[in-house]
C-alpha cells in the first residue's frame, strides 16, 4: 500500500483517460485474500452537481461532499489531494505557490438527494 496517504485525508482516485476523482478516505484494510481496500466518500465538481441543481456563479475550485461511499482497491488511490473549508481555501490562496494552489479545492456545501445543503467541511475526522 501507498504510504503517502492515509485515512481521513483527501485523496485522488484513478478514472478513465487522464480524469481523476476525488474522495475522502475513511478506511483502509486487507480483505481475506490479502488485496488491500479503501473505502472513499466521493466528492463532485461543479459541473457534475450543475446538471442537477442551478448554480450562482460556480467557482471552478469547489467542490461537494456526498454521502456515496465506495470500497475500491487501494491501487486505484492516485495520491493526496488539497481539500480546504472556503475561509482557507481564500487565506491559502495569496500565500502559496500557484502551481501548489491549482490543485487545491474548497468545499462547504454536500450534494445529496439532488440537492445543495450546507456542509462543515471541519467536522470531518482528520481536518486540520
Amino acid at each position: 500500500m501507498q504510504s503517502n496517504f492515509q485515512v481521513q485525508s483527501f485523496v485522488y482516485v484513478m478514472a478513465e483517460k487522464e480524469n481523476r476523482y476525488l474522495a475522502f478516505l475513511e478506511d483502509m484494510y486487507e480483505d481475506r485474500k490479502g488485496h488491500k481496500k479503501v473505502k472513499v466518500r466521493w466528492f463532485h465538481h461543479n459541473r457534475e452537481v450543475r446538471g442537477v441543481v442551478s448554480l450562482r456563479n460556480p467557482h471552478p475550485k469547489e467542490v461537494f461532499i456526498t454521502p456515496y461511499a465506495q470500497v475500491i482497491s487501494a491501487e486505484c488511490v492516485d495520491g493526496p489531494a488539497i481539500v480546504l473549508t472556503r475561509e482557507h481555501y481564500e487565506k491559502c490562496i495569496a500565500v502559496f505557490p500557484n502551481d501548489v494552489f491549482a490543485r487545491a479545492h474548497f468545499c462547504f456545501r454536500q450534494f445529496k438527494s439532488n440537492r445543495v445543503k450546507p456542509f462543515k467541511l471541519s467536522k470531518l475526522g482528520g481536518y486540520f
